[in-house]
């Protein structure tokens, strides 16, 4: 799918916290290719790259709703992208040094405490995502559907209330109170927060 328009960091940011499928098929057919196109530049392969998109898209999703991400300070695109490449470096690190400590000639005292550090940060960041998911799998099926056929499967709402036999108004504040069911789990969760990038 190609897009003509271009879209501000503005109208993406009031895009993702209204639901405007346009901006996610713009993310969709934009962002995607270029993740893709650096995980596969880095080591990783084409799956590789289309887990870390989805992962992405839910963390700024939320950091945006939780209003994180300043747009005074960078454009979406340059936003997205280094959080794409951060995670992406995260994961690569933590591969390495999955390898390392497997090898039988390590000791535990060979591990340094900067190696400590970025494991730290990396068990965090996983810790999050495991969260989210968390608390997407608490909700009930036909929410947790509604989630999957939205985000994962790029459907729109209209598509997503005929599949699911309700109206589209219907299905669009559904859609709305489960994000902000979600968004109040992970507020009220101590262990919880987006602040890495």
């Amino acid at each position: 799918m190609m897009f003509r328009k271009e879209y501000t960091s503005a109208q993406i940011v009031a895009g993702l916290m209204s639901g405007d499928k346009k901006i996610y098929q713009y993310l969709d057919a934009v962002y995607r290719k270029q993740v893709i196109k650096h995980v596969r530049a880095n080591s990783g392969s084409l799956e590789d790259g289309e887990e870390l998109y989805q992962d992405v898209v839910m963390e700024v999703i939320i950091k945006v709703e939780q209003d994180v991400y300043d747009e005074e300070r960078s454009k979406f695109h340059t936003y997205f992208m280094m959080i794409s490449r951060s995670r992406w470096k995260d994961r690569l690190r933590k591969r390495k040094r999955a390898i390392q400590t497997t090898s039988l000639d390590e000791s535990y005292e060979q591990i340094s405490d900067f190696d400590e550090a970025e494991q730290n940060e990396q068990d965090l960041y996983y810790e999050q995502v495991e969260v989210m998911s968390g608390y997407i799998s608490r909700l009930p099926e036909d929410e947790q559907e509604m989630i999957r056929l939205f985000y994962f499967a790029k459907k729109s709402l209209k598509t997503i209330a005929q599949e699911m036999g309700i109206t589209y108004e219907y299905a669009k504040q559904k859609l709305y109170r489960i994000r902000k069911k979600l968004r109040e789990m992970l507020d009220n969760d101590p262990n919880f927060g987006l602040g890495l990038a």
